[in-house]
């Protein structure tokens, strides 16, 4: 897959995103502790950001790669700006959440964990939602600062592309079907 059609990809998955391993042998159980509500904090924050159309803050937290892809900084902006004016036209209430990531690896310099997200979308006629993930990065030898990979769409050719280091270390999870599920129906509805 080339570059630049990865980037729309990667672009889509973040949007979408709101809609086997090894741990750290060398980290003691509570720096891996700090580090796994970090990175899903900081995922959190991403999300967030996204939907308080705080764009600049997306790009922060964008892994550098991705934002080589989309064109720059200013054209992944743009992009969130368009993706923003798209999803807010439509009526409904979206809210998300993330889980904990199970672990980190470490793949060369980078540190690298998958977190799970749940993006619900209320509409009168009912509520979807979407499981996914993002995939956050950090540098191995300093100062963690995460950033984000959005993982709807990310194949494994994907992963090699924008982050080799990891190709062949993580495992990226399975993408469930999205779920609506109508107004009136489901778990505790009447009769």
């Amino acid at each position: 897959m080339r570059l630049k059609s990865l980037a729309g990809q990667v672009a889509r998955a973040f949007v979408l995103a709101l809609f086997g391993v090894l741990l750290l042998p060398c980290a003691p159980a509570s720096a891996q502790s700090r580090d796994l509500k970090e990175v899903r904090a900081r995922a959190y924050e991403s999300l967030k950001a996204f939907l308080d159309a705080d764009f600049n803050r997306v790009v922060e937290l964008t892994y550098p790669t991705v934002i080589e892809a989309m064109g720059g900084k200013e054209r992944m902006v743009l992009f969130l700006t368009v993706a923003q004016i798209e999803m807010t036209a439509e009526p409904g209430e979206i809210s998300f959440s993330t889980d904990a990531p199970e672990r980190i690896i470490r793949a060369g310099t980078k540190l690298v964990a998958i977190v799970p997200t749940t993006v619900k979308v209320r509409i009168p006629e009912g509520t979807g939602t979407t499981k996914s993930f993002l995939i956050g990065v950090s540098d191995a030898r300093g100062k963690r600062k995460w950033t984000f990979i959005g993982g709807s769409y990310l194949e494994k050719a994907d992963l090699k592309t924008l982050l080799p280091e990891a190709a062949g270390k993580i495992v990226l999870p399975k993408q469930p079907e999205p779920v609506f599920e109508k107004a009136g129906e489901g778990p505790g509805a009447p009769d």
